[in-house]
C-alpha cells in the first residue's frame, strides 16, 4: 500500500460591485463588526465588539466585556541594532559600576566597550531608520520646552519614537560615556596618571551618568503608565501599539 500526498489547491474568489472605493470602504468597516467572529481576538476577557475606524491613521481594535481596548495593530519601531546597542549599553553601565568594587580588571574593557557601543549608536542615529535617526527624535529648545510643560501637566502626547525629552537625554547619556572614556583613558596616560583633577572628573561623570539613568528609567515607567503602554517590552521585541488620534508618529 503506497501513500499519495494530495496537494492542497488554494481558493480564490472574486467579487466586483458596482461601487466607489469610498463606499466600499465605509460599508466594510462600519460593517466589521457584524460579522466578525467572537472568538477570534487576543483581548484577556471576551470579545464586546470589532472596530476598524474608517479614517486615514485608523486604529484597528477590540473592545472588551471588562471595559479595556486592545489593539490589533502592532508596528516595528526600534530595529534590531538599536535594540542590541540599548541592552549591551545597559550592561556596560551596570558592570562599570560592578567592577569598580569587584573584578576591578574588567573596568577598563568594559568602558571601552561602552565607548564602541555609542560610537556605533552615533553612526547609525545618521544612517539607520527613521526611528533611530537623531533627526527623528532631537528637537529644538522650544519643542523641548513645550512637551517638558504638557508633560507636568500630564498632557504630553504619545510619541512613537522618542520623545523630545528622551532625545536629549540620548545624548545626555552618551556624553557622560564619552567624557568617562577620555577622563579615563587620561588618567592611564604618564602625563596624567594619579592626577586628581581627572580622577575627580571621571567620579562625577559617573555620579552624573547614574543620576541620568535613575531619571530616564523613571521617565521610561512614568511614560509606560501615562499612555498604558510597556516600553520596556517595546525595546525588546521592537513593536509598539500603531499610532492614534493624537500621537506623534
Amino acid at each position: 500500500m503506497t501513500a499519495q500526498t494530495a496537494s492542497a489547491i488554494p481558493v480564490r474568489k472574486s467579487i466586483t460591485v458596482k461601487a466607489s472605493v469610498e463606499h466600499a470602504f465605509h460599508v466594510y468597516t462600519e460593517g466589521f463588526d457584524s460579522w466578525w467572529p467572537r472568538e477570534h481576538h487576543i483581548g484577556k476577557s471576551p470579545m464586546k465588539r470589532a472596530i476598524i475606524e474608517g479614517a486615514a491613521g485608523g486604529r484597528c481594535y477590540s473592545e472588551q466585556v471588562d471595559g479595556t481596548e486592545c489593539d490589533w495593530g502592532r508596528i516595528l519601531v526600534w530595529d534590531p541594532l538599536v535594540r542590541v546597542l540599548h541592552w549591551s549599553l545597559v550592561a556596560c553601565v551596570v558592570l562599570g559600576w560592578t567592577t569598580t568594587v569587584w573584578l576591578v580588571g574588567w573596568h577598563q574593557p568594559v568602558g571601552w566597550l561602552a565607548l564602541a557601543i555609542v560610537l556605533v549608536r552615533t553612526a547609525w542615529g545618521w544612517i539607520g531608520p527613521r526611528h533611530a535617526r537623531f533627526a527623528d527624535f532631537v528637537r529644538g529648545p522650544a519643542a523641548t520646552w513645550r512637551y517638558a510643560r504638557h508633560a507636568l501637566g500630564a498632557l504630553e502626547p504619545r510619541h512613537l519614537g522618542h520623545n523630545p525629552l528622551g532625545g536629549w537625554m540620548v545624548l545626555a547619556l552618551f556624553a557622560c560615556i564619552l567624557g568617562l572614556a577620555l577622563s579615563g583613558w587620561l588618567y592611564t596616560t604618564d602625563r596624567f596618571w594619579g592626577d586628581e583633577t581627572v580622577e575627580r572628573v571621571h567620579v562625577a561623570l559617573a555620579w552624573t551618568m547614574l543620576g541620568l539613568a535613575i531619571v530616564h528609567v523613571a521617565g521610561v515607567l512614568l511614560a509606560s503608565f501615562r499612555h498604558r503602554e510597556n516600553l520596556v517590552a517595546a525595546m525588546l521585541d521592537g513593536a509598539k501599539r500603531a499610532p492614534r488620534e493624537g500621537d506623534v508618529a
